[in-house]
């Protein structure tokens, strides 16, 4: 074979294989571009965070749940639906499947689609329930969902962050976007519905009694806090009114500010400061039988000033001024104490403390006068049934009366217990808030009676119950500010504990623009603790 030919048949040859390989190339890529056509989407069916748990690990968040159902464009899953929705909805969701479309809605029927393998019900998991206990300490979150705003949510964002997760429903879908029937949709779970969170102190039982007292009760403005008197750990928050975190706009739109959360904000607080006198007179040797006679008003520093009674209590021993919260008593009483002594006593009860809570949520701090302030004795009189700038927050107060009552140990309130993992062990416990001594434990027990004798005999009357001996004590305290009929506005309060003899429970309660202690909150905290105490009856019995 001549040189030229052996050329013109390697060239040949060349072309040939040149010719096989563009072939396969083209076929290939067709192959493969067909293939291309055809990509997997995603839908996030669901999303959680870190749960929030009471105190008994019940959770506070996440406990209501709805079904989603997914449903692929095939015609045994249009015919499923066909025969399990109405008419009106079924048109609404075979115009989507007819066109291709991967079709989502809210079931309460499951059971009616679950034969059908074309679709997938999902349990989703509500951040917030429709009627949400603790939203004041709960908190809520940004409007995409992904962080904590206020109180516990933002508090600890971190960790509730740190254990998020997604429910992801997976499917095959054509180049235009259109599910294809005939592949099973895949579900993906990400961390979904992880077990870890923060525990609170609250008992869900226990808010829900107390949140319903406020409502049973009409409170249009108030707040009411139940404090585990031996650990000081709060067991129930409520202020009014409240706010859903589901629906914030609403919140937004309310005058009387759902966001403000009165069991930490400052109220001037009456004649339940009258505790404090009482002790402080007491720790400095003055005695129970130590007597004055009320005529029904007084003179100091040229101003008058009246006993609730005008017509006068007479001749009345501490703890018979205490159970009628008689002004002028201890108005005389403070006035055998150093102004020095009565501040402090008043600042070992919390009256300039501030509790901060939860990380970076704080309460008011109580505020009360300095001695330079108290000047004359007319601020002295008003210092001395709590009138004046004496302010402090419900929660405050209920701190003050657990001291006074168990023997005379003052510890400041608590709601953040610790972080547990997936299985629900503490990974992190919150550091215990140290105790103190304010009074002897004689002073306390003396306390405890006067307050068993305001409810048995004196003011606290609408507080007795027939099931348990109480203590407590009622205030009406002026606030300066007055109504457009020029009438001042009065906030009510009672402040008590129970049960008398083995104390568990301290219980403050608010109303603000109020008629009397007596009146608006004395019968709230007979409710709650009522309530509380057929709680634990039930509780013994199931045990």
């Amino acid at each position: 074979m001549g040189k030229r030919t052996i050329i013109s048949f390697s060239l040949f040859c060349v072309i040939i294989f040149s010719l096989i390989i563009r072939l396969y190339v083209i076929t290939n890529n067709g192959t493969v571009k067909a293939a291309a056509q055809n990509s997997v989407k995603t839908i996030d069916a669901g999303t959680t965070r870190g749960v929030i748990y009471d105190r008994n690990m019940i959770p506070l968040t996440a406990s209501e749940f709805h079904m989603l159902a997914c449903v692929l464009p095939t015609a045994r899953a249009i015919s499923t639906l066909k025969s399990s929705l109405s008419a009106e909805d079924f048109e609404v969701y075979y115009k989507k499947l007819s066109e291709g479309s991967l079709v989502t809605f809210v079931t309460e029927e499951p059971e009616a689609l679950a034969d059908c393998p074309d679709i997938a019900t999902l349990k989703v998991y509500n951040r917030y329930s429709e009627n949400q206990l603790a939203p004041h300490i709960i908190g809520y979150l940004s409007p995409d969902k992904k962080e904590g705003i206020y109180a516990a949510e933002k508090s600890y964002n971190d960790y509730l962050t740190e254990n998020s997760g997604s429910l992801v429903l997976a499917y095959s879908a054509d180049a235009l976007g259109r599910a294809l029937g005939g592949v099973d949709a895949e579900i993906r779970n990400i961390n979904y519905a992880s077990k870890a969170g923060i525990v609170l102190t609250l008992d869900c039982r226990i808010q829900r009694i107390t949140q319903d007292a406020l409502k049973k009760a009409d409170y249009l403005t108030g707040a009411a806090v139940v404090l585990d008197i031996k650990s000081r750990e709060i067991l129930a928050l409520a202020s009014v009114p409240s706010f859903d975190p589901n629906d914030l706009s609403a919140a937004l739109a309310d005058k009387n500010a759902p966001f403000v959360n009165r069991a930490i904000t400052n109220y001037s607080v009456g004649s339940v400061f009258k505790l404090i006198v009482a002790a402080a007179a007491l720790e400095s040797g003055i005695p129970t039988d130590f007597k004055y006679r009320c005529t029904g008003s007084c003179i100091k520093s040229g101003v008058k000033i009246n006993c609730h009674d005008k017509k006068g209590h007479g001749l009345i021993s501490m703890e018979e001024a205490f159970s009628v919260s008689c002004n002028t008593y201890f108005i005389n009483l403070a006035e055998q104490l150093e102004k020095s002594t009565l501040i402090e006593y008043a600042e070992a009860f919390g009256f300039t403390s501030v509790f901060e809570l939860m990380d970076g949520y704080y309460s008011d701090k109580a505020k009360m006068p300095s001695i330079a302030e108290l000047d004359s004795d007319a601020a002295v009189a008003n210092f001395a049934f709590g009138q004046g700038s004496l302010f402090a927050t419900p929660l405050h107060l209920a701190a003050c009366y657990a001291a006074a009552v168990l023997d005379g140990i003052y510890i400041v309130p608590s709601v953040y217990k610790g972080n547990v993992d997936a299985n629900g062990d503490f990974t992190h416990y919150a550091p215990k808030n140290l105790p103190k001594k304010v009074i002897s434990e004689d002073t306390s027990k003396i306390l405890r009676r006067f307050l068993l004798t305001t409810v048995e005999k004196g003011g606290g009357k609408n507080a007795k119950s027939d099931y348990f001996l109480s203590g407590g004590k009622t205030a009406t305290a002026q606030t300066g500010r007055y109504t457009e009929n020029n009438e001042e506005i009065l906030n009510s309060w009672f402040i008590g504990f129970y049960p008398y003899n083995k104390p568990e429970y301290v219980v403050a309660v608010i109303k603000e623009n109020g008629i009397s202690g007596s009146y608006d909150a004395a019968p709230v905290f007979k409710e709650i603790c009522e309530n509380i105490f057929k709680l634990k009856k039930n509780d013994a019995t199931a045990n």
